[in-house]
Formats: C-alpha cells, sequence, structure tokens
C-alpha cells in the first residue's frame, strides 16, 4: 500500500501535466482564514494553465463562505454531489449529495484533496482505457504494475472504488454499474479506469481480450 501521505503532489503533476507553466498565485491574508491545505493546493495548481481537476469543480477560494458552519469548496460535475469542511474545525471534512444532511469524510481535507487529483489524473490523462464491466478476475492483471493507495472511502460515486498507480499509471476500480445496487461482495465484474500520458504505458491493457473504450 502506498501511504498519501508519502505521494509528492508537486511531483506528480508535474509528470502528469508537464512543466509549470504559469506564475504561482499570490493568496492575500484575506484569505488566511480558509484551511492550509486548501490555500496550498489551490497555490500549487495555479502554477498549470492546464486544469489538474476536471471532473470535479473546485469552488475559487474568493467564492468561499461559511453557511451554517459550513464551507463548500468542491462540488461534482452536475453539483449535485458537495464537499464541504467545518468553518470552525477545518481539518474535518464533510459530503453530502445536494439537500441531504452532510456527513463526515473519512480523510482529512489534505489527504481527499490528495486523492481527488490522483483520481482525476485517469480522466485528464493523454491515452486512457475504460470498461464498465470487466471479470473480476482479470483484475490482478490489470493491477499488476501499479501499488494500491490506501485512500479512505468514499460514498461518491458510489462506494467502493479503489485506486491503484505506479509512476506512469492511475488505475481506479469500482463496482460496475450493473452491480452498484448489490450487497453482493461476489460481484463477478467491475469497472476499470486506466490512464497514462505514456500509451505504452497502456499496451498490455489491450493484450487481455477486454473491449476497451479509448
Amino acid at each position: 500500500m502506498i501511504n498519501p501521505s508519502d505521494i509528492n503532489l508537486s511531483q506528480f503533476i508535474t509528470n502528469w501535466y508537464g512543466p509549470r507553466d504559469s506564475p504561482k498565485t499570490f493568496l492575500g491574508p484575506e484569505y488566511s482564514w480558509l484551511p492550509r491545505p486548501l490555500r496550498e493546493w489551490h497555490a500549487l495548481a495555479s502554477q498549470w494553465t492546464r486544469p489538474i481537476i476536471a471532473d470535479n469543480k473546485m469552488i475559487p477560494l474568493m467564492e468561499i463562505s461559511p453557511r451554517e458552519g459550513k464551507a463548500i469548496f468542491m462540488t461534482d460535475s452536475s453539483r449535485d454531489w458537495l464537499w464541504s469542511f467545518d468553518a470552525s474545525n477545518p481539518s474535518q471534512v464533510y459530503d453530502a449529495e445536494l439537500h441531504h444532511p452532510w456527513e463526515p469524510c473519512s480523510e482529512s481535507l489534505e489527504e481527499l484533496l490528495i486523492h481527488t487529483t490522483i483520481r482525476e489524473g485517469v480522466n485528464n490523462a493523454n491515452s486512457f482505457r475504460l470498461c464498465p464491466e470487466v471479470k473480476v478476475d482479470l483484475i490482478p492483471q490489470i493491477i499488476a504494475p501499479t501499488t494500491e493507495v490506501a485512500f479512505g472511502e468514499w460514498r461518491w460515486p458510489v462506494p467502493g472504488y479503489r485506486t491503484f498507480m505506479s509512476e506512469f499509471l492511475v488505475i481506479n476500480v469500482g463496482p460496475a454499474p450493473s452491480f452498484q445496487a448489490s450487497d453482493d461482495p461476489r460481484c463477478s465484474f467491475w469497472s476499470i479506469e486506466a490512464g497514462s500520458n505514456h500509451q505504452d504505458h497502456l499496451a498490455y491493457l489491450d493484450k487481455l481480450g477486454i473491449n476497451w473504450m479509448k
């Protein structure tokens, strides 16, 4: 297992998106109330013109404000799922479906930001392989070049997703759509999302007889 705290996020972003091509955004004192991990993430991401987060949406710092003790800092693309931090205890993160109660996340704010950045590497990769239903007995071959990251459990998009990575690969493994409503742990199919910025590192997947979307 890879400990999320051991991931050098700056190095990952550089490997994935190339060298910095924009000056670092200066955050004035008006943002000092925001949690340090969130300020540092935005300052880091500002150094690339290419969006680091494309599927989910990061709320611009100037638009973040507490409401009933919670400050929303990220949503999914449809804004139907929200993430917030506790204004009085910023290290505590919550998530909720729109119009539903907030529930505590299993990750700290710092880990959740790392998790989001790594997970979205697949969506932003130059090359990718997607398949909504892969036989479970093929999973070991798919993840063989990678190591699982010990991220906390997410409820979005559905529980049960796991992330694996290497220097050149990010692979998300989750319940297949046809089994997402099932509590059966023996589900025989899983959804696979694999991405790399080097086509050669995905070539082994094309030899497994899977009907990949590319």
